[in-house]
This record gives C-alpha cells, sequence and structure tokens, in this order.
C-alpha cells in the first residue's frame, strides 16, 4: 500500500481513484497518448504481478491484429488490452464512488474552463473538440444510476455544465434516449435542467441555428455522405480495406479522408471482417447481462452519430468509464501464463 499511500491517506481505494483519474486526463487532447503509455505499464505490472490477464482482452488485442499493424495501431492496441487487464484487476477490489471520485478531480480542469470561457462559441475545451466535450458529459449522465443517490449530485453537475457548453446534439439526445429506459420524475427533472443550461448556453454562443430543421437536415446529410467514402473520391474504398481492413485508427492515414461518424463502420474500414470480433463480444455483454440494456442500447445509439470511440484515445476513455462503472458481473475468463492463482470474489 506504500505506493499508494497518497490517495490511501485521504481516505480513497487507491486503484479505483487513480484509475478515474487517469481516465478523465486521458480526455485531454494533449495528454491522451501519455495516459495510454502509463496504463500500458501499469497493465504490464499488473498482469506480472497476477501471473495472468484476462482472456477477453487477449481477445481483442488479437482481434485487432496488433502486432501486424502500424505503429500507431499497435499503441492503441496495447492500450485496449491494456484497460481489460486494469479494470478486471480494480474491480477485485472495487469502490465505485472512489473511482468516480477520481474522475472528478481528473476532470475539475474541464469543467473549470467550461465555467471561465462561457459563451464561447462550441468549446473543445481541453479536449479534440465540442462533441467530445458533450460526451464527456454524456459519460457523467451514463454512470449516474450506479451511484448511491447522494454520491450522483457531483457528476450530474459536471454533466449539466459539460452537455450545456458543449452545444452537441447527438450527447444530448442520447440523453434523452437513456432516460426513456430509465424513467422517474427524478430523473426528468435533472434532465430538464440539463436541457435548460444547453439552451441557455446556445443561446450565449448565438448558436440557436443548431435547432434549425434545415440546419439539422444537412448536418444529417454529412453524416450519410461520411458513411461511403468513395462518394469524395470515386474509389470503392470499402473494397480496398481487404479482409483485416486498414488498423485501428489508421482511417486517415491510408484514406485521407474524413473518419464515418459512426463507429460500427468506422471499425468495418479499420478491422476489415474482424469487426465481427468486438461487436460480438459486445452482444454477448449485452446478452449475458454484464451490461445494463439501457445503457448498451443508449451507446449503441451514440456510436451511429460518433467516430471517436472507434478510434482515438479520448473516446476509448470515455467508453471505458461506461463499462467499468456499468459491469455487472467479473469477466469469468483469465488466462494463466505460469503458477497458480487464487482469484479474490469481486465487488458487486
Amino acid at each position: 500500500m506504500g505506493r499508494w499511500c497518497l490517495v490511501a491517506r485521504i481516505g480513497l481505494k487507491p486503484k479505483p481513484a487513480i484509475l478515474g483519474a487517469l481516465l478523465a486526463i486521458g480526455t485531454f487532447q494533449s495528454s491522451a497518448l501519455a495516459v495510454g503509455f502509463i496504463l500500458i505499464a501499469w497493465a504490464l505490472y499488473t498482469a506480472v504481478q497476477n501471473k495472468s490477464f484476462p482472456t477477453l482482452g487477449f481477445i481483442l488485442w488479437a482481434a485487432l491484429l496488433t502486432p501486424l499493424r502500424p505503429i500507431e495501431s499497435m499503441i492503441l492496441g496495447a492500450v485496449v488490452l491494456s484497460l481489460v487487464v486494469i479494470v478486471e484487476d480494480v474491480r477485485r477490489d472495487w469502490s465505485i464512488n472512489d473511482f468516480v471520485t477520481g474522475l472528478l478531480v481528473g476532470s475539475s480542469l474541464q469543467v473549470v474552463t467550461a465555467l471561465t470561457t462561457w459563451g464561447a462559441v462550441r468549446p473543445g475545451l481541453w479536449s479534440l473538440n465540442a462533441s467530445v466535450i458533450g460526451q464527456i458529459g454524456l459519460m457523467f449522465w451514463l454512470i449516474l444510476p450506479e451511484l448511491p443517490k447522494p454520491a450522483r449530485i457531483a457528476p450530474w453537475l459536471y454533466s449539466v455544465i459539460l452537455i450545456g457548453v458543449s452545444v452537441a446534439r447527438v450527447p444530448l439526445f442520447v440523453g434523452g434516449v437513456f432516460l426513456l429506459f430509465r424513467p422517474g420524475i427524478r430523473q426528468i427533472g435533472m434532465f430538464l435542467v440539463i436541457v435548460g443550461v444547453f439552451l441557455v448556453a446556445a443561446f450565449s454562443q448565438d448558436n440557436l441555428n443548431r435547432f434549425d430543421p434545415v440546419e439539422m437536415l444537412r448536418a444529417v446529410t454529412i453524416r450519410t455522405e461520411l458513411l461511403q467514402p468513395e462518394q469524395q473520391t470515386g474509389q470503392q474504398t470499402g473494397q480496398q480495406t481487404g479482409l483485416i481492413g486498414y488498423g485501428i485508427g489508421q482511417f486517415i492515414n491510408e484514406t485521407g479522408l474524413t473518419r464515418p461518424h459512426n463507429v460500427f463502420v468506422l471499425l468495418f474500414y479499420e478491422l476489415g471482417y474482424l469487426v465481427i470480433v468486438p461487436v460480438g463480444l459486445f452482444a454477448w455483454a449485452i446478452y449475458t447481462r454484464r451490461v445494463p440494456l439501457p445503457t448498451a442500447l443508449s451507446l449503441i445509439v451514440l456510436w451511429q452519430f460518433v467516430e471517436e470511440p472507434g478510434g482515438q484515445l479520448e473516446g476509448m476513455f470515455i467508453t471505458a468509464v461506461v463499462f467499468a462503472c456499468a459491469w455487472r458481473r467479473p469477466s469469468p475468463w483469465t488466462w494463466k501464463f505460469w503458477g497458480r492463482r487464487s482469484v479474490p470474489s469481486p465487488a458487486p
């Protein structure tokens, strides 16, 4: 415990709190790669200490064909495997309150900057763009049901500020979809506050035209065109991906085009037919109720309109937070690579 003494002294379980803080800081554009390397080092240490790593992580890593890809894809693949290793280990001594405390601390600079730059036109704050900021706010909204009621206030306030200041329509829409599956008087009131702040922010940014039907139709048209890159080049881009795709995170490098704003389509271009592996694992997690259906359906809707979770570290970290909080059971399979290992009973 000595290496975690600073966190332990303030009454937090070190691993969940530190992981939460790292994932939050990883949504900063300037620090995402550094956080990725820290997670890789942490996962290596954990695997050596535990003498094993989760089979699900190995399956994902293998599906990404990590050793055969360009260096950028190798790093992203290693981060995916590292996240599975770390989350599986951290959940053995889990405290969602401490994990979310780390998230709140790590995201505090985003919130402070959002408040101090109020009125700026769709600020990206410390992240890549306003859409990522909205997705961070949505992340806090999606994990609220997993928290005890007294612990929901601060994450909800973060979601109010970040979804509001982003004026990102998709996170707001997905937040409403999530509400349909988890209705309640309190939840409706909390979501109406988010909508109110969203409208006030849009007005202060002179961005109310984002609700113009013509503008919204134009946005849908652009997203639809991005799903078919061959329309931009006249080439059959989809056929060029082949069986194994370009490699995770390689779409822009290989095509020079804007990523499709759809996680599933993007993953097809980057993984080829191997996309069936992560999609199949996600379907298995839903079928076995490891991920609550409202959370899973909300993520599916979100992934129809954004691309960051499919090829950028910031989006992967946001998704990892939701899975870490919502996952209902521990991963049932662990690959032992030497020795014997006793597995303590994880927290529910």
